[in-house]
């Protein structure tokens, strides 16, 4: 779940990209012109980035370099209280209360982090004895051509330290991508989850690959519930996947693994101080799973623990390598900060208050195409269409914190093309969109796009995920929650449905919107998704109360007990070529419907605080 709080950010853009460079570029950009021993731009260019809603905008400081701060870096010396000093710099920004006759309950305060920050490691050997938190908001950076080592002492305090696991990860849902973990004791710790997905990892001489905590499989014993991996490649690992419970033939930790290359791993799935449930070698994994399998409008599921259908994969999904496609984005570690020109340089402000729009497209129109356009941390108000030009680059300093009281409409030519409203989202001609999540209702969405990774997508009227007339699609741990203000009213409530938009109806009983929708499409492949109904009308409790900006409705939440806050959740119509894996939804009804019929009801596949599928296919 997300909360947020929501500001000014952008005024109703459009974001169109055309060709040519800019009057000031005799050529274009270029290689990077760096030398080797350089270090990364990020720790020289001029850091003059700001927080537009903090108390004082200008005294607070964006960019920190922990060496600025007191860490030596030179492993020797603890550098511990250094860089918690950097860190804690105006942890606790913002604060909202509400009061207690709004909620029938005492009133706490709700506190949020909208002071952006970013901490730089230089190059050198960082030694710290207890844990380094890393606070909401904060991006912590290493120099990519040299990346800094963060060494613990030997009388450290605390958990997670790196070597012993390579992550230490528990959450509700999350996915991870790109990753190489090598020579830890354990690569990857799954303490709990409802839904995990990670994509493209690669272990190498590890003990342990992926380490799961089993065997909580009611709502108060929440443990690892359910893990997708996709396009792996372990080496000289004893183990790839280590349960710490035995299934004993049901389903207690649902596992998908898809397209896994193993070099000497003897284990490919055990039970700790148990046996082994798939046994390994130099083998390549192609589908294999541990759950419940489900197909077409059987609602009744068969536990396995052995090869799973395996799921289309277009050539237009995949890599070179067979690899579902994937793309990380650019660092410009081998550019120069003379390469770079800052916005707040020539003219734009970035102060939440100022029209940026005149010079941010003076700036396009000077150096597009020959220089990397660096967006210094702010907030930048634009009021009309920002054309750039084709082969521009663009990059910013810190992230953006939330979503805008008003939406953006961004609408950019090749790479993307979306109008996000506050009527919807609507997609088309998309390779990647990756980490993206939105908040807003009431809203539609309607997808053409290739490949979607990690996408969330909360609280539209009317549906989260609607895909129509789509081929070849990759979505990879998609997450909803229903509007938590139905189904009073109910969808389509206040909205008249739109036949250009394909919007949906709703069967009797279906009183909350859809998570997700798939209409005369083919090949869709979702490859983790987490779909979440909290509410219905009734008494909210203290700390939802504080969450719901002020609202006097009601809410309750009984209906989780009974998995009943809404009937049903994902449709798929019986023209449509589908294959879902690792589906966990929370107090739905039915988990899957086909032509809004309801098919699997979450009772058989309970898994904690959610419910898993761990694979249906339409034969």
């Amino acid at each position: 779940m997300h909360f947020w709080t929501f500001l000014p950010l952008l005024l109703s853009v459009v974001v169109v990209q055309v060709c040519c460079l800019g009057s000031a570029c005799r050529t274009p950009l270029g290689a990077g012109k760096a030398e080797p021993s350089d270090p990364y731009w990020m720790e020289t260019i001029k850091h003059q980035g700001i927080s537009a809603f903090n108390e004082n905008p200008s005294e607070y400081q964006v960019f920190r370099n922990v060496k600025d701060f007191g860490a030596k870096g030179n492993g020797v010396a603890d550098d511990t209280v250094a860089i918690k000093s950097v860190m804690a710099i105006e942890i606790v920004s913002s604060v909202v209360m509400l009061s207690s006759k709004q909620c029938n309950r005492d009133w706490k305060p709700v506190w949020w982090r909208i002071t952006p920050a970013v901490v730089y490691f230089p190059q050198g050997t960082y030694l710290v004895s207890s844990p380094i938190i890393a606070y909401y908001y904060t991006q912590l950076i290493g120099d990519p051509k040299n990346p800094p080592t963060l060494l613990a002492t030997p009388n450290f305090d605390g958990i997670a330290v790196i070597g012993k696991f390579g992550i230490w990860v528990g959450n509700q849902q999350f996915t991870v991508r790109n990753i190489t973990i090598n020579n830890a004791q354990t690569a990857v710790l799954q303490v709990w989850n409802w839904g995990w997905v990670f994509q493209d990892v690669t272990i190498n001489n590890c003990q342990v690959g992926f380490d799961m905590s089993t065997g909580g499989v009611a709502q108060g014993t929440q443990t690892a519930g359910a893990i997708a991996i996709i396009d792996a490649s372990i080496t000289d690992t004893p183990v790839f996947v280590r349960t710490s419970q035995p299934s004993n033939g049901r389903l207690d930790g649902s596992i998908v693994i898809n397209n896994a290359k193993l070099v000497n791993v003897p284990i490919a799935v055990g039970v700790s101080g148990g046996p082994t449930v798939l046994a390994g070698g130099t083998i390549k994994i192609g589908s294999w799973g541990q759950g419940n399998a489900y197909k077409g409008t059987n609602g009744t599921g068969v536990f396995t623990q052995g090869p799973i259908a395996p799921a289309h994969q277009s050539p237009s999904l995949l890599d070179h390598s067979g690899r579902i496609f994937g793309r990380t984005h650019p660092q410009y570690a081998n550019y120069a900060p003379s390469q770079f020109v800052s916005v707040r340089d020539y003219g734009a402000k970035g102060d939440g208050i100022t029209d940026d729009t005149a010079a941010i497209k003076a700036i396009l129109g000077r150096f597009a195409g020959c220089k990397i356009i660096f967006f210094d941390a702010g907030t930048y108000i634009v009021t009309s269409t920002i054309t750039i030009p084709a082969g521009t680059h663009v990059v910013g300093e810190a992230w953006e914190h939330g979503s805008g009281l008003l939406i953006m409409t961004w609408m950019e030519t090749a790479q993307l093309k979306c109008k996000f409203t506050p009527g919807g989202v609507y997609c088309r001609n998309r390779r990647v969109l990756s980490g993206w999540w939105g908040q807003v209702s009431p809203s539609t969405m309607l997808s053409q796009s290739r490949l979607t990774l990690g996408l969330g997508s909360e609280h539209h009227v009317l549906y989260q995920y609607n895909l129509v007339n789509a081929k070849n699609h990759y979505l990879a741990l998609i997450q909803t929650e229903s509007p938590y203000f139905q189904p009073v009213p109910a969808p389509p409530t206040p909205f008249i449905p739109s036949f250009a938009f394909h919007d949906p109806t709703f069967p009797d009983g279906l009183d909350s919107s859809w998570a997700l929708l798939v209409t005369r499409s083919s090949n869709i492949l979702v490859f983790g998704a987490g779909l979440y109904s909290f509410f219905q009308v009734g008494l909210l409790t203290r700390e939802w109360c504080l969450l719901i900006w002020g609202s006097n409705q009601n809410f309750e939440q009984t209906c989780l007990d009974t998995a009943s806050c809404q009937s049903q959740v994902v449709n798929i119509d019986s023209f449509s070529t589908v294959s879902i894996y690792s589906l966990s939804t929370v107090a739905t009804t039915f988990q899957l419907s086909v032509n809004q019929v309801g098919v699997i009801n979450q009772s058989g596949n309970v898994n904690g605080f959610a419910s898993t599928v761990t694979i249906w296919s339409r034969h």
